[in-house]
Parts: structure tokens; C-alpha cells; sequence
């Protein structure tokens, strides 16, 4: 008895081993991006995972025959970078190197600052609310932690030099 022949489809591939590891895969992908999501929070934002089905077909040496290859990769989003500051200097032998603070960089640094942080300095200095909009939405706001200090007779922002005087 003959073997009964079908139009291909991507479940016969592999006897349907192909079509099983995907969703395997698939599920796995998802599950890495959501515990990627969960460790660095506000820092995913915009990270991509990948999961690319890549089916190859090749003509083989006989008339009519063909041979059909199926690979998957996942890529998943590495891990946000940070900035850690250093200053060079030299050892003790003279050898030039750079050197860091054992317990991390200091969050004062402009490096180290948040968005948040930024724009809070920026409406404090200002006394003004900021805001940043992305794409026609405001994705962030700072309002001035105090008031700023108005000259009674002219309504004019006082700079801190000003009260002084």
C-alpha cells in the first residue's frame, strides 16, 4: 500500500515536532519577557523579545524531491545597562587606572538621576510645573515643591540673590 501524500503545512514539518516546539517556545518567550518586566520595572519599558520560525526548503538531487528544514531562535532583551562613574588615577606602582566607589556611584551624580529627579530640579529652580510629552502624552510632570517667592509690588519671580537683598 502507497503512503498517501498531503499538501505541506507547517505542522507536518518534523512529523509536527516543529509546530509543538513554537508554541513551546512562544509560551516560554512571554514568560521570560513578563519576569523582565517585573525585575526592572519602569527600566522595560520599550524592551522587545523575539521568537523567528525559519523554514528552509531545498530542492534535493532526485526529480521531484525536496527537503524542508525548520529552525527556531528566541532573543530575549539583555539586561538595561547602568552607569557606574570612575575618576583615573594612579596605584600605588604608579600604573595608571580608574577608580570607583566601592558601594556604587553616588545618586547625585547627573548621571545617576532619574527623569523624575531632573525634572522636579527643573521646576523648583523654575518654580514653574515641566512636563515632557512623548508622541502627543504627557508621560511625565514635576510641580515646584514650594511656591516661588513673587515681589509683592511688581508679581515678578525672586531669585534666591534678590531676597537677600
Amino acid at each position: 500500500m502507497a503512503t498517501r501524500m498531503v499538501p505541506l503545512e507547517l505542522g507536518l514539518i518534523d512529523e509536527g515536532k516543529l509546530l509543538n516546539d513554537v508554541n513551546d517556545d512562544l509560551k516560554l518567550t512571554i514568560a521570560d519577557l513578563i519576569k523582565y518586566k517585573l525585575k526592572y520595572k519602569d527600566k522595560a519599558i520599550g524592551a522587545k523579545a523575539e521568537l523567528c520560525l525559519k523554514v528552509k526548503i531545498e530542492i534535493d538531487e532526485s526529480e521531484d524531491g525536496y527537503s524542508i528544514k525548520g529552525d527556531i531562535s528566541r532573543k530575549l532583551p539583555s539586561r538595561p545597562s547602568r552607569v557606574t562613574m570612575a575618576i583615573e588615577d594612579k596605584e600605588q606602582d604608579g600604573e595608571p587606572t580608574l577608580f570607583v566607589r566601592k558601594s556604587g556611584s553616588s545618586h547625585d551624580s547627573p548621571r545617576q538621576q532619574t527623569i523624575g529627579d531632573v525634572l522636579q530640579e527643573a521646576a523648583d529652580k523654575t518654580g514653574a510645573s515641566v512636563e515632557i510629552h512623548s508622541r502627543g502624552k504627557k508621560i511625565a510632570e514635576a510641580k515646584p515643591s514650594t511656591p516661588p517667592k513673587a515681589d509683592p509690588e511688581t508679581g515678578e519671580i525672586l531669585e534666591d540673590s534678590e531676597e537677600a537683598k
